[in-house]
Parts: C-alpha cells; structure tokens; sequence
C-alpha cells in the first residue's frame, strides 16, 4: 500500500462518519479488523492520532496554532454539518483571513496554557519531594553499599552503618562524614545515601 492511501484509510476510519475520535492504538486494531495491513502500520495510525487529538497543555489540536482553524474533517463533507452547511465559499474567505490574523493570538494562549501546565505538573511532582539538609555536627546513618557489607552479614545484614558525624558541607546535598572520634571518611557522601540518625 503507498503512504497517501495508507493516509487515507487511517483517516477515514479514524473520522469516520460520525465523527468519532480514536487513539493510535485502537485505531490500529481496527484498521487490521478491516484488512487492511502495511509494515508501518502501528507508527502511523498513532502519529495520524497525535496531530488529530487535542492536547492537554493547549486544548487544541497541533493544526490550530499553525492555520489558525481546526481541521476540516472528511465526514464533514459527505454529511453535511452546520460548519459546511452555514458557509459558503464566499462568506468563507473572509473569515479565515480573520482566524490567520488571530491566529498569533491563539498561538500566545497556547503558550500560556503550556506553561501553566507544566507548572502544575511541576507542583504535582515537587509535592512528593522530600527536603532533607543536615548541618555540621549532625549525626547521620550510611548506607551499606555492597563493597562496604561485612562478609558474614549475610542477607539479612544491616542495610545502615553508622552513626557518623557530618564532618563539612561539600556542595549541594553532599557531605564529609567523620566518625564520632572525629576521623575524617575518604570521599563526599551524597545526601540520598544518608538518613537521620535519632538516639
């Protein structure tokens, strides 16, 4: 099958006549319920899927920004519809030279929405985030790693060594760690490997 009538049936059974929307997925498999086949036919159906479906961040589909409209879908046309029926060609023009004109200001909005978006998702991962910050003379535990595990621990062996004295701040969430005689430990310890030793 070459790639403009690959184009087409996706199109045709992802609009169909009534209009109805499907993902990539699902539209695949009906596409292959039909019978039609072609090697690339998963990777079209879900990019034809992408530039049709709005998105979160702009609530529009990837056409408007750039034209100025939503696209005109082919079912459209062969069942009329207010948007083909109310317009004439005429009546038209003018109109979509208004949309290209606002179109700049469509493109802003969406900008706006992108942002706000990605600060909300933002705020949604940042919430989980734990903040941990230790100051000098604190008592902190180490997590033994594989090269640093007693040989006879076994399975069952401590999973923290310690307690050690947070000796220096290196940097951002490292740390020179002492032990209580206050004998510095060779290399900076990051802060996920360290946890809060309470007595």
């Amino acid at each position: 099958m070459e790639p403009d009538e690959a184009e087409q049936v996706i199109e045709d059974i992802h609009d169909g006549y009534c209009g109805n929307h499907k993902g990539g997925r699902s539209m695949e498999s009906k596409v292959l319920r039909t019978g039609y086949f072609w090697p690339t036919l998963r990777a079209d159906c879900l990019a034809y899927s992408s530039k049709t479906t709005p998105k979160i961040s702009t609530c529009h589909t990837p056409y408007a920004p750039v034209y100025g409209c939503e696209a005109l879908i082919p079912a459209e046309i062969h069942v009329t519809t207010s948007r083909c029926s109310l317009n004439t060609v005429e009546e038209n023009q003018p109109l979509m030279q208004d949309n290209l004109t606002l179109a700049e200001e469509l493109r802003d909005a969406a900008k706006i929405r992108i942002a706000s978006y990605h600060q909300t998702v933002a705020r949604s991962y940042n919430k989980n985030v734990n903040i941990r910050l230790f100051k000098e003379g604190d008592l902190v535990l180490r997590k033994v790693f594989p090269n640093t595990k007693d040989k006879n621990a076994g399975k069952l062996g401590p999973a923290w060594e310690g307690p050690y004295l947070i000796g220096s701040i290196v940097g951002q969430g490292a740390y020179r760690l002492q032990t209580l005689d206050r004998e510095m430990i060779p290399r900076s310890w990051n802060i996920s490997h360290l946890k809060l030793f309470h007595v």
